[in-house]
């Protein structure tokens, strides 16, 4: 389930901020008033995103529908105490304080989302925000929430059939309207009234450096993004192709011959509604600029042979990615994975693989 914020709302690391000290108090008010829910073999984890809120069900069909209500209620009209504030104040800067939680690779991820997303905010940014918010302002955010409608995206796998999962769709969408002074607020917005992620498109080369936050960690990160832009269909099967073909020399190379770290990875990538190339390398081997000439080199030598490359290893290749995108999910959640990338950014397109 999730809910987008109207347009209205700010996109700046305050109301992430504001989110997030949200969400922890969501789940930290419902522990009680879910337990006997919890005990019937149901579940449920509430996040902050760049655009809203998701939360993920999980568990028997039973009662399903009366855990996503008391979710959404407990995020809608969240009754908490200051003592409740200032433990999930205290908590969520203690999370995004410890960076020992976290790989060098994916703070450096991290800091390049944040600078080619509109609606994502850095760590540090984010901490300060958090540290500095008080109950009255969170309470402040909560009651223009409630006033100023979200959007909903629903998508249930499993064993609910199609009309307990409509009928569970109708009652989240009623649950949005709140009386207020004696009108209508609240409400369910359109696709046009509510916040959407949007991503930079870098125009020329864009370089990002920082210091690693894990105290005393001797690893460097390197992750280098190379931007193709939205693609048609043709275009999203020519950049699998090369992604798939441009992983093993990426691996071969900097991690098997030059031994520059044990995380090193290469893969097409969709971020927003741009697919791009990411290719990592976390190790202490080489200083980041050294390690960014090497990525730079065995993309140049991929070109090289790729050019150079016969006709029966290109249709080997072809055959490949035609079985990977053939295959059928082996799981539920690798079936519900396939149709919620397609509701979450909007595309629709639930034949694609096809």
């Amino acid at each position: 389930l999730q809910l987008g914020l109207p347009i209205s709302f700010a996109k700046d690391a305050k109301h992430e901020a504001f989110r997030r000290l949200h969400a922890d108090l969501v789940e930290q008010v419902l522990e009680e008033a879910t337990e006997d829910l919890r005990q019937c073999g149901l579940d449920f984890q509430v996040h902050q995103l760049g655009d809203g809120y998701q939360f993920d069900f999980g568990g028997y069909d039973q009662h399903l529908d009366e855990m996503v209500m008391t979710a959404l209620g407990g995020l809608l009209e969240t009754q908490f105490s200051s003592a409740e504030f200032t433990h999930s104040h205290q908590k969520v800067v203690d999370d995004l304080s410890d960076a020992t939680r976290t790989a060098p690779y994916e703070f450096a991820i991290d800091a390049m989302n944040a600078l080619t997303t509109d609606n994502v905010f850095g760590r540090e940014e984010v901490l300060h925000e958090i540290r500095n918010t008080k109950e009255a302002e969170l309470r402040g955010y909560l009651s223009a929430l409630r006033q100023n409608g979200l959007r909903v995206k629903l998508l249930v796998v499993g064993n609910v059939g199609k009309e307990p999962a409509k009928a569970l769709a109708s009652r989240l969408v009623h649950r949005l309207d709140f009386i207020q002074n004696g009108r209508h607020v609240g409400g369910l917005l359109k696709r046009d009234q509510a916040q959407r992620a949007h991503a930079l498109v870098a125009s020329r080369p864009v370089e990002v450096r920082m210091k690693n936050p894990i105290s005393k960690d001797i690893n460097h990160a390197t992750v280098n993004s190379y931007q193709y832009g939205v693609p048609d269909v043709s275009e999203r099967v020519k950049l699998l192709l090369l992604g798939k073909m441009i992983s093993n020399p990426v691996y071969d190379t900097l991690r098997t011959k030059r031994q520059l770290g044990y995380i090193v990875a290469a893969q097409m990538s969709e971020h927003v509604s741009v697919l791009e190339l990411i290719v990592l390398v976390q190790g202490s081997k080489e200083s980041p600029d050294a390690v960014d000439a090497d990525i730079e080199e065995v993309l140049t030598d991929f070109g090289k042979s790729l050019r150079s490359m016969s006709r029966a290893e290109f249709l080997k290749w072809k055959a490949s990615v035609r079985s990977s995108l053939l295959q059928k999910a082996q799981n539920m959640g690798q079936e519900a994975d396939r149709f919620w990338s397609q509701i979450a950014n909007d595309a629709h397109c639930f034949q694609r693989k096809r």
